[in-house]
């Protein structure tokens, strides 16, 4: 296994909070998930044994993924350029959109339909 193919499926397993064999389940069958992983559409065979997968992921710790993403987020802000220290300034846009909530009684269904 490739430490890309480790680093993705552990991310996973910590995110999803998932077992190994969904983890398993995922890395063989899920089609995006695969392409992320480096298989393509119509390659053969390609498919993660249960023990390579648990003994390879077994390796990065959620203590060591948090480490790796420090070292990403340090990255980030240096190709940005900030300097250590800066204050980060973040911007959100939001807006409301005007909606016509209402509970489905049956009548409601009804006029749906019409």
């Amino acid at each position: 296994m490739s430490a890309w193919t480790i680093l993705v499926l552990a991310l996973i397993k910590h995110s999803l909070r998932c077992n190994y064999d969904l983890l398993l389940t995922l890395a063989n069958y899920h089609k995006q998930l695969r392409f992320v992983l480096g298989h393509g559409d119509f390659e053969p065979g390609g498919e993660y044994k249960r023990t390579t997968v648990i003994q390879n992921v077994n390796l990065l710790t959620p203590e060591l993924i948090e480490e790796i993403n420090l070292l990403i987020v340090k990255h980030g802000q240096q190709v940005a350029g900030h300097q250590e220290g800066d204050q980060l300034k973040t911007r959100c846009d939001s807006f409301v959109v005007e909606t016509d909530v209402h509970y489905p009684t049956d009548l409601n269904l009804l006029y749906d339909c019409i």
